[in-house]
């Protein structure tokens, strides 16, 4: 599905998210809670996980290196490698994986160039309740608009694959714009999405002044639960937080995606040095 917003200042900021793990052997329940007192909550295990990154030229990759990444990240998974990195994706890339298409999913737009970046939710006691998988990835209008401004799409994908018995029932992944000359427009999901163990589609069209049509999309798939957009602040210096909620089933996967849109009078070539450090940031964070 493909959705359009209007450009204008907005904010939206919902509850902040974790990881948290649930139906845990040894852990007290919301009831036990409710039994026991303040000192069954204390017993419940805390553990917690983030990740901060600067995208730029000296930490990011290639669109081919991100194909791998994709590949890697989707492998053994009924997720497709082009939900992680659209456009990125060829026939030839996926030789080794038959049964699923390569779907571009990218309109004229040329890949810059992306990140990767995991953590664990981990306790005190070194135990790992999940491992989250995260990736962004920069695209860039292949022209200016009639005012001179580039566009930039910027995809944002995470994973999160809780461990042997526990569970988890959020995780999130946010991209920061850091610098006023970069305007955040656009962005997508713009509402709830619920399609349990089904595909989910994602994306964003928008037509610039003068100029064609650019668009994204890519599909993923989660096992029980529902993504949306937590938080977003368009404009100057904005920011798009895209959350994840389940329903704390035990073992599963769940992945999510979302895509936000940029103009700046910038021209950013990831392999010329002209995406200066600072001008985007990414976080991910999780607890129990």
């Amino acid at each position: 599905m493909v959705e359009n917003n209007p450009t204008k200042r907005r904010k939206v900021v919902k509850s902040l998210c974790g990881l948290t793990a649930v139906g845990l052997p040894g852990v007290a329940s919301a009831s036990d809670t409710d039994d026991q007192g303040e000192e069954a909550k204390e017993e419940r295990p805390t553990g917690t996980g983030s990740i901060s990154l600067e995208l730029s030229p000296e930490n990011m990759k290639s669109p081919d290196e991100m194909t791998k990444v994709a590949l890697e990240a989707t492998d053994d998974t009924n997720i497709s490698p082009t939900a992680v990195a659209p456009g990125t994706i060829s026939g030839k890339s996926l030789q080794v994986r038959p049964t699923q298409e390569a779907a571009d999913g990218v309109n004229n737009l040329d890949p810059v160039g992306g990140a990767d970046y995991d953590y664990s939710i981990t306790n005190a006691l070194g135990v790992d309740y999940a491992k989250v998988e995260n990736t962004a990835m920069l695209y860039k209008s292949q022209e200016r608009d009639n005012d001179g401004y580039y566009h930039y799409m910027m995809w944002l994908w995470s994973k999160a694959e809780a461990q042997e018995i526990w569970a988890y029932t959020s995780f999130t992944n946010r991209v920061n714009v850091k610098k006023d000359s970069v305007y955040l427009s656009n962005w997508a999901p713009t509402r709830t999405i619920d399609k349990n163990n089904r595909p989910v589609s994602i994306g964003l069209e928008v037509g610039l002044e003068g100029g064609p049509t650019i668009s994204i999309s890519g599909s993923t798939e989660i096992q029980d639960g529902e993504f949306s957009t937590s938080e977003i602040d368009t404009g100057q210096s904005g920011r798009h937080k895209i959350k994840f909620d389940g329903k704390g089933s035990v073992s599963s996967t769940n992945a999510i995606n979302g895509v936000t849109h940029f103009r700046s009078q910038n021209d950013y070539d990831l392999y010329q040095d002209e995406l200066p450090a600072g001008h985007f940031s990414v976080y991910a964070e999780g607890e129990t």
